[in-house]
């Protein structure tokens, strides 16, 4: 298990964990319920690196596991922690759409680009995009509320995010 409280330490381990977890997954399995239990951490930096390894265990076993955190990251009162959710929510889409579906992440994400943090919105576009690439737009659908907000808000997004905003004016 990972029971420690050194920050390093988790992460390296949860590092370890993603990386061979498909060749071990047994091992794998078997920390699911300190990073589930991490998920709830007092500190939003495990919570969110919890999160992250949970997700990035990429086994289908691990659905039913991930679920649950991943919608509570969404609301989650750290950004850090939201953001990682909203990148979460794609490596979900990969590994189960049908479990993506029952979540209703779409209109989750959608609901998501008014958060108050211009990375957590940055993120949603990049996994909204990803996500409804196979959609009649090519890409997530925007209507004028939506662009007019995002461009309202432009100048409180990085150089990446800004490009991202951009590329949804038709």
């Amino acid at each position: 298990a990972i029971e420690t409280r050194d920050l390093v330490i988790k992460k390296m381990v949860y590092l370890f964990l993603c990386n061979y977890a498909t060749s071990h997954p047994d091992l794998a399995q078997m920390c699911t319920n300190t990073l589930v239990k991490d998920c709830g951490n007092d500190d939003p930096m495990v919570r969110g690196l919890a999160l992250r390894a949970l997700c990035s265990l990429r086994l289908p076993q691990m659905v039913e596991y991930i679920s649950e955190p991943l919608r509570r990251s969404l609301t989650d009162g750290h950004a850090y922690v939201r953001k990682t959710g909203v990148m979460g929510v794609l490596k979900l889409y990969d590994l189960d759409k049908e479990a993506f579906e029952r979540g209703n992440f779409v209109d989750v994400l959608y609901d998501m680009l008014r958060d108050a943090d211009a990375s957590v919105v940055s993120n949603c576009i990049i996994v909204l995009n990803e996500i409804m690439v196979s959609g009649p737009n090519g890409g997530m659908a925007i209507n004028r509320a939506i662009m007019l907000h995002l461009l309202n808000r432009i100048h409180e997004f990085s150089e990446f995010g800004v490009v991202h905003v951009l590329e949804l004016i038709p």
